[in-house]
């Protein structure tokens, strides 16, 4: 794809505009905001900052790089959206597809499945289904996301060669800051997404990876208050105390 270093820019950007439009929209009184205040109002606004590196200078200006541009922005935009506020909870992980053959970010290969979850390294999760017939894997944990948060770091990886597949095909991986090195994924205080790729140079007869994340019922890490998390989240997406 020609229009990949535009799509290496507007990602992280894209990213940043999905911000302000989350819970604040849905916490937020009509009798609380102004006009200008609106979230969705804001967003839309911003959004024109992302179109513009479509026509930037470095940009190829032929018709087919321009048209690409306007085809990858709504696929980025619902990227974005996904990683930003749809499965943004580390409370409740959910592994998603990160990159699909329409769903591009312009880092992936066309052999190559990609799903996320977003996770809070100081907790403890398990990974678990059916490993699949992908002849190569990867599950890694990792610190940062590129473009946001300064260059993303693996902190931790399993390979094929090292996951633990049980008779019936199943896998069942630990994931937390407790975790003994080759027993699982061991994070940081800053890890905050699992990541988990699959290669076949053929995808016709393979059977992709069937996973989910879960809590354990119990877990050796202190317990917070629902309520800060939430204070959080809406503190950094109004700008305003609550």
């Amino acid at each position: 794809m020609r229009f990949g270093c535009v799509q290496s820019l507007l990602a992280p950007l894209l990213l940043l505009l999905a911000l302000p439009v989350g819970l604040c929209g849905c916490l937020a009184s009509q009798s609380e905001m102004a006009a200008e205040d609106d979230p969705w109002r804001r967003f839309s606004d911003r959004l024109g900052e992302a179109s513009a590196l479509i026509h930037a200078s470095s940009t190829p200006d032929d018709p087919v790089t321009i048209a690409d541009g306007y085809q990858i922005l709504p696929r980025l935009l619902r990227l974005a959206w996904e990683h930003a506020y749809e499965y943004a909870d580390p409370a409740h992980p959910i592994l998603f597809r990160s990159t699909d053959a329409y769903l591009t970010n312009g880092w992936q290969t066309n052999d190559a499945v990609y799903e996320t979850a977003i996770i809070d390294g100081t907790r403890t999760y398990r990974l678990r289904g059916r490993r699949g017939t992908a002849p190569l894997l990867e599950l890694t944990a990792n610190e940062g996301f590129d473009g946001m948060q300064g260059a993303s770091r693996m902190v931790s990886s399993i390979t094929e060669e090292g996951l633990e597949v049980a008779a019936d095909g199943s896998i069942d991986v630990l994931i937390g800051p407790d975790v003994e090195p080759g027993k699982g994924l061991r994070t940081t205080p800053r890890t905050n997404f699992l990541f988990v790729r699959q290669y076949a140079h053929d995808w016709s007869g393979v059977e992709a990876a069937r996973l989910s994340m879960c809590r354990p019922a119990r877990s050796s890490l202190r317990k917070r208050a629902m309520g800060l998390p939430l204070t959080k989240v809406v503190r950094t997406l109004t700008g305003r105390p609550r």
